[in-house]
């Protein structure tokens, strides 16, 4: 299923592409994604066979007519017309995917003890910088249980600065 996912976001980001809307496309498919997240119910109710196909499509236009394009629109009506609404966030998954890869953007999660001011977020993002020559799209959270200090994940690497790491690591030192 995780191929069909791939496809079908390979398919509207070329057409995004082609009408310079990748950007916009994400934000909606993300404003899509946000709806299933907030009522997993509707998403079953689109999946649903007991349900004529006319009326789950409707159910579509009305909640995201007015509120994302055309296409994308006709996007998640697609994915219900053929029976993969339930792959939607995989679809969405691979479209941000495609549109990091062609932007040249690296995704990281950095996770701190504390909120990081924005002086400490732009010295984590000059970092990325330097160790991936990539621009990075970061999302932060706040983890009390490491202790100090900071983790960065990547999709191809995890650096481990946390105090709880350090500590792990004496301690394992202590017991040889």
């Amino acid at each position: 299923m995780k191929e069909t996912a791939k496809d079908y976001a390979r398919g509207l980001y070329m057409l995004a592409a082609e009408e310079r809307s990748e950007r916009q496309y994400l934000e909606e498919l993300r404003t899509v994604a946000q709806q299933f997240d907030s009522f997993p119910e509707y998403q079953q109710v689109l999946s649903s066979p007991a349900i004529p196909r006319r009326e789950r499509l409707e159910m579509i236009d009305r909640a995201f007519g007015e509120a994302v394009s055309v296409n994308v629109v006709s996007f998640v009506k697609l994915l219900c017309e053929k029976g993969y609404i339930t792959l939607f966030h995989d679809c969405y998954d691979e479209f941000r995917k495609l549109y990091l890869d062609f932007t040249g953007t690296v995704r990281a999660r950095v996770t701190s003890a504390v909120e990081l001011t924005e002086s400490e977020k732009i010295k984590v993002q000059e970092k990325l910088y330097t160790l991936t020559g990539q621009s990075a799209m970061i999302r932060y959270t706040v983890d009390p249980k490491i202790l100090g200090g900071i983790i960065i994940e990547t999709d191809d690497r995890i650096i481990d600065g946390s105090v709880r790491r350090r500590l792990k690591e004496i301690k394992e030192v202590m017991n040889q």
